[in-house]
């Protein structure tokens, strides 16, 4: 049985580096793929936290002040 990229002794020396080549193509198109979903995943997770302490600085100031004076 012959392996998808074994080179059997029909095959020519072009044909076996194209395939080389095609493979190595489309493991680089995944990689950079995968950096991309990891950037933009970092990225929303900074954004996300951002906004979270805007919010929460924002909800949580005005609740101190109020009270201050009753203390």
């Amino acid at each position: 049985m012959k392996r998808a990229g074994a080179a059997g002794p029909g095959d020519t020396l072009r044909s076996v580096v194209h395939r080389a080549r095609l493979s190595m193509a489309l493991l680089a198109v995944a990689l950079a793929g995968a950096l991309l979903l990891m950037a933009g995943l970092a990225a929303l997770r900074v954004y996300a936290g951002n906004n979270q302490r805007r919010y929460l600085a924002r909800v949580a100031v005005p609740g101190q002040r109020l009270f201050q004076g009753r203390q």
